[in-house]
This record gives structure tokens, sequence and C-alpha cells, in this order.
């Protein structure tokens, strides 16, 4: 909003700053309220980008149980390489206020784990932010075990008489039928 406001009257500041229209967070004043700020999984997924999103419902936050509003959720995107905040959603109660702490993270090119370390008051709904690293963990350890299963499989460690096999679909190439 200033930040605008700024951009519109830039004729009274010395140099205007540029906007980074993508980095902008939005919010809906629904109830419950929708919040969103940096790349959309649809986004990200049209141009090929290799996404992890880690998903908290308030239904696990405490402060969202006290309160007796437990509908709604803590979306993140990040780079699975680097941890590094690439957008998110938030649906719930306070998700306009919350969605500043993704905001920032999402500008200042933040981790994952930068949020996740920061000190946050409790009980308080930004506590489901920090749960983001419990569930990507949490997830991790299921791919590690999903892969290990699948080696396990693939290397015909079981003798049950499964076959294992893998596809690629491919558009086909001029003249194939």
């Amino acid at each position: 909003g200033a930040t605008v406001a700024e951009h519109v009257l830039s004729e009274h500041t010395p140099e205007p700053r540029h906007l980074a229209y993508d980095k902008a967070a939005s919010a809906i004043f629904t109830e419950p309220e929708i919040a969103d700020v940096g790349m959309a999984e649809a986004e990200a997924f049209a141009v090929g980008r290799k996404l992890r999103v880690t998903k908290v419902p308030f239904a696990a936050n405490a402060r969202a149980l006290i309160d007796g509003d437990p509908r709604g959720f803590v979306k993140i995107l990040s780079d699975p390489n680097t941890g590094v905040v690439l957008g998110g959603s938030i649906v719930g109660r306070g998700a306009a206020e919350l969605i500043s702490v993704l905001a920032l993270a999402v500008t200042a090119n933040l981790k994952v784990t930068d949020i996740v370390e920061s000190l946050l008051v409790h009980p308080a709904l930004a506590e489901a932010l920090a749960e983001i690293r419990t569930q990507q963990e949490r997830a991790s350890e299921r791919l590690a075990r999903l892969d290990e299963l699948s080696s396990l499989l693939m290397n015909g460690a079981a003798s049950d008489g499964f076959t294992v096999s893998t596809k690629t679909n491919t558009a086909p190439t001029k003249g194939t039928p």
C-alpha cells in the first residue's frame, strides 16, 4: 500500500523504487480470509519449475484450536534444492496479517529454515509457518522409504511375482503412429 503510493507520487522522492509486482502480497477479506504472495503452483508447473509444496492445516495449530476456528491452512512453495521461499498462500482467520511473513521471505529470498528458526510467539497462528519444516521432514522421510522400497523391487529383491515398470509419457514425433 504505502510503497505503491510512494511510487505513484515519485515526483516527491529523489529516485523511485522498482516495484516487484510478482512478489506483492494480496488478500481477499472473505470469511475465511484468503491471502497469497509470490509464485503460484500453476505458474511454476506451467514453466516446468520444480517445487516443494508444503501445507500445514490450522487444525494442527494451538491458537486456532483455542480460538475455536481451525479452518484453513498455510502453504509454502519453496525451491527443493535451496529451500528458498518462492511463494505461498494462507486461508483462514488472520491470513491477511500472516501473509506479511511470507511476503518478507519471498522478497528477501529467505529459506524455509529462516522462518522456522525465528522465535515465534506461542500460542499464535504464525506457528503454523514454523510447522512447515516438520511437514517437509516427514515428507522427505516418506520419500526416502519409497525410494528404498522401489530400489528393492527394481533389483528383484521382491519374490512375490510382482513386476515394476516405469513409463515416460512423451508426445509422438511426426510420422510415428
